[in-house]
């Protein structure tokens, strides 16, 4: 159903006008304290907004679409832009104490947090290439400024990494969709995907190869993107040096985004190919599996550790997209890319988590090694069980998020007669649990190192709790998380176009 294209985007316009807003506050002589408010303001306007969407969407029963059907809201798009502006909400709240450090640049921080997530929020609805392409950069490029946002050298460097790599990926995706535009002379995903199967059926051998090549380049600016193995290089630098918040929103939003684009491009884009092309999923799976929790186990460095953690994680999510090939009609395909969502969510407030506690934690001075959380539970009693709760979601026990999104991914492959991926997604696991579970030994064994810490904000504990109550939620009682999931999954394999 075509619908008023401001209205479509009226959650991301409120998200830039609220960054317009708070970096004009910024320069008030009391400004600094009306900075949290108007952005909290901004927040819950988007999510008014995403909901009265929301409602438009059940009204009519069909999806809804704008700006000549570049931008759709089905509700695939509605469950992912939930969950990133949840993100950005439990972001802005855990970083506000944070912010002291650089006391003089929170207008600016808040400003370009909320041009990023805009930028997000857009790619789940994206259903042409360019606007993709836009939107990526849009979400991708004010990441580079906030890695460097402390001016040190580690951040300095950490923000320059980053901007080299998402130059380099958004180049490679660049020669892909020119490749595609190239090929079938459309950039809308649906005129693509009916393109493809066309051009496959009438083409040549050397068609056909034209075709795989830009998959390959698809595949390989994603995978930079969502730091997929071997493409990961650039995520443990980034991660040790940027500041910790900017750490947990970039492991967890631009990781959101990145599976959002990549799923609706593999199933509407390149479905239609007659190729397995789930092997190159498979491929990427494993490689990110075991080198992602081996290389961890090495690690001293909290944030390190939890970069290559992250990997290992997107190799779980790989796990999803491998499991059936997108032509495969049957409940399975639906289950996995439903298993994909819900891991997604509980990826999502686990990592925060952790991150939100190393955050509080550095708010003077930064506390990143594992050995200097020694006797947090004696002198943080809260935040050393925040972090517990945290890595054992990481690991995969019941009954915590992260337990029911690897028994859903797992159950989906099994479904799919790739027991041997899963016994692979298992064993690693094991070694996770290793370096995920010495941090909590560190925290309640050893002797208290840690001297008395600052109060901590109230900022901070409600983002805490928020994250305590979805990753225990989201375990014990997943049902309703359930259902949104396979909806989203339900919407998006509805719109493919054979």
């Amino acid at each position: 159903m075509q619908t008023n294209d401001l209205i479509l985007v009226a959650p991301e316009l409120a998200l830039a006008i609220t960054a317009a807003v708070v970096l004009l506050t910024s320069v008030l002589r009391q400004g600094k304290m009306l900075i949290l408010p108007i952005s909290l303001i901004g927040i819950a306007t988007s999510f008014g907004l995403l909901w009265n969407l929301h409602g438009d969407l059940s009204a009519t029963g069909e999806y809804l679409e704008a700006f000549n059907s570049f931008l759709v809201f089905d509700q695939f798009a509605e469950y992912l832009k939930f969950l990133i502006l949840g993100v950005l909400t439990v972001v802005v709240l855990a970083s506000w104490g944070y912010l002291d450090r650089v006391d003089g640049l929170r207008g600016e921080y808040y400003c370009i947090l909320f041009i990023s997530v805009a930028g997000m929020m857009l790619l789940p609805s994206a259903v042409e290439l360019i606007t993709m392409y836009v939107a990526l950069e849009i979400a991708t490029l004010p990441i580079a400024a906030l890695a460097a946002i402390f001016r040190t050298d580690r951040s300095t460097e950490a923000g320059i990494k980053f901007l080299l790599i998402a130059a380099i990926s958004s180049a490679i995706l660049l020669y892909g969709i020119v490749l595609i535009y190239g090929l079938i002379g459309s950039t809308e995903f649906v005129d693509i995907g009916l393109g493809v199967s066309e051009y496959l059926q009438v083409g040549t051998g050397g068609d056909n190869v034209a075709i795989i090549v830009a998959l390959v380049l698809v595949t390989v600016g994603f995978g930079f993107k969502i730091s997929a193995v071997p493409f990961h290089m650039w995520a443990p630098d980034v991660y040790e040096g940027a500041p910790a918040p900017v750490t947990g929103f970039l492991s967890v939003a631009s990781k959101t985004a990145g599976v959002a684009i990549l799923l609706r491009v593999f199933y509407v884009v390149f479905g239609s190919l007659d190729i397995d092309w789930s092997a190159i999923f498979i491929g990427l799976s494993v490689l990110s599996m075991i080198i992602g929790n081996l290389v961890a186990v090495a690690q001293r460095n909290i944030k390190r550790m939890l970069a290559y953690s992250t990997v290992a994680h997107v190799g779980y999510i790989l796990i999803g997209l491998a499991s059936v090939p997108a032509r495969a009609e049957s409940l399975v395909e639906f289950t996995a890319v439903g298993a994909v969502l819900f891991y997604l969510a509980a990826y999502a407030v686990t990592n925060l988590a952790a991150f939100f506690v190393i955050t509080s934690l550095s708010r003077t001075e930064d506390l990143e090694e594992i050995q200097d959380y020694r006797g947090l539970a004696q002198s943080n009693p809260y935040q050393a069980g925040v972090m517990a709760l945290s890595m054992v979601s990481l690991t995969g026990i019941p009954p915590t998020a992260g337990f029911m999104a690897k028994l859903m991914i797992f159950s989906s492959a099994i479904a799919s007669d790739l027991v041997w991926l899963v016994v692979i997604g298992v064993l690693t696991s094991v070694v996770a649990a290793y370096y995920y579970l010495r941090v909590v030994r560190v925290m309640y064994t050893v002797p208290d190192e840690l001297p008395d810490t600052a109060e901590t904000p109230v900022s901070m504990k409600l983002a805490l709790a928020v994250t305590v109550v979805g990753i225990l939620s989201m375990g014990v009682v997943p049902a309703i998380y359930i259902q949104l999931a396979n909806d989203g999954a339900a919407a998006l394999l509805g719109s493919m176009p054979f």
